[in-house]
């Protein structure tokens, strides 16, 4: 499924970062919700770094209870530390549509 419904558990949200990021420390997924309210997803709530194209440049989270229940637009940022820089990715924005959309 690529388009989520309000209250979708296991949507595989993906972040590309571009670039090798095996070492990197610190990863999460800011994201706000269409209310304005922020939420954030850290290595204890399942995010990790995954492999894109045979490199590991990614980081994925799957969602859980309570993260997608607004329908609307979804701002996220994916952060980490990779060597001395410690800083967001690109924001991405995922589109959560209402029941029976």
């Amino acid at each position: 499924m690529d388009k989520p419904y309000v209250d979708t558990i296991g949507f595989l949200v993906v972040a590309d970062c571009q670039q090798d990021v095996s070492g990197a420390t610190g990863i999460a997924f800011r994201i706000r919700k269409p209310s304005g309210v922020e939420i954030v997803r850290t290595a204890a709530d399942g995010v990790a770094t995954c492999v894109i194209d045979g490199t590991v440049r990614g980081i994925k989270y799957a969602t859980k209870t309570g993260d997608l229940s607004e329908p609307g637009p979804y701002k996220i940022h994916a952060f980490l530390t990779l060597g001395d820089w410690t800083g967001p990715g690109e924001v991405g924005t995922l589109t959560v549509r209402p029941l029976y959309a």
